[in-house]
């Protein structure tokens, strides 16, 4: 007859290859024989000052590194970007060539002062049915208000293959490293007319805006109609 007051029975506990028993299974109970913890609070203790120091080396990781966080109150603090209007002035397309001139405006404004913008490059890019047809750059402009941009456009040759069509989507791209804000635009225009065509009908206008090499902004318009080529953005 078995002794059922005898100490309380424990499962045995599983052995390493040298036979010192393991303190966790496979998965993730951790197997602790022994009393109780004569201090119920120690371990909350332990994790409240973990988290303390984890937060301590994230403040002081984003202290020396600024550029992972989110830009504190600069020159730029209060002021209003929004790119005006983009005009394509001259259009020329071929199954080999692709030319033009592209005026970009960008208003800058800013509460009590006026202000110039930097940029240190630009780029502007033109789509034929959604396929990119030409791009622009700059090296370098500073832009001021009522100022605009004009880009000279030409590419294209023998060993290249570019789309044509009776109609295209203007899309502008303007890349800085000093801006580093966010920024969410409207676009309204109108499309170019090419020879042979009255109106036409675009479902979707795409503008890019990336500064600091972080997009900025990414918008879908729904009607675009036949015209003299006129892109205006407004902030929203």
């Amino acid at each position: 007859m078995s002794d059922e007051t005898g100490p309380p029975h424990h499962p045995p506990r599983a052995h390493g290859p040298n036979q010192h028993p393991y303190t966790y299974t496979r998965l993730t109970a951790l197997e602790i024989d022994g009393p109780d913890d004569p201090l119920p609070g120690h371990r909350d203790c332990a994790l409240v000052a973990a988290f303390a120091t984890i937060s301590l080396a994230l403040i002081l990781a984003a202290s020396l590194l600024p550029s992972l966080g989110p830009e504190g109150p600069g020159p730029w603090a209060g002021a209003r970007f929004a790119l005006q209007s983009l005009m394509i002035t001259e259009f020329r397309a071929s199954s080999a060539r692709i030319s033009g001139r592209c005026h970009l405006a960008l208003d800058v404004t800013n509460p009590g002062r006026r202000m110039r913008l930097y940029h240190e490059n630009a780029v502007v890019m033109v789509f034929l049915d959604h396929e990119l047809l030409w791009v622009a750059r700059s090296s370098g402009f500073v832009l001021g208000p009522g100022e605009r941009l004009v880009f000279n456009v030409s590419t294209g040759g023998a060993d290249e293959s570019l789309p044509v069509s009776d109609a295209f989507v203007p899309t502008a791209l303007v890349e800085g490293r000093e801006l580093g804000r966010k920024l969410r635009f409207k676009v309204k225009y109108d499309g170019m007319v090419r020879e042979g065509l009255n109106t036409w009908r675009e479902e979707r206008a795409h503008v890019y805006m990336v500064c600091g090499w972080v997009e900025m902004g990414f918008v879908s318009e729904s009607v675009v109609r036949g015209g003299p080529a006129n892109c205006a953005l407004e902030n929203f």
